[in-house]
């Protein structure tokens, strides 16, 4: 099993633009990381704070047993 990461961004009032830093972060790891082919990057942007609460309740069910499993594996 890989590794799952999330790496995160949302929007702000003074800032409404698509994720470049999270996008900038994936590629660097993806060419120079030395565990990237054992590591699932999940990119999540949130365009405002409402919707962090859906995304919660379906990272809890979908995604954090797969978590938990990696890091069983540890």
């Amino acid at each position: 099993m890989n590794r799952p990461v999330w790496l995160m961004s949302m929007d702000s009032d003074q800032f409404n633009a698509p994720p470049t830093t999270t996008a900038a972060l994936t590629a660097y790891f993806r060419k120079y990381g030395k565990s990237s082919a054992d590591t699932d990057i999940h990119q999540e942007h949130f365009q405002s704070a409402d919707s962090i609460a859906d995304w919660l309740t379906h990272w809890q069910e979908h995604s954090l047993p797969m978590a938990r499993a990696a890091a069983d594996e540890g």
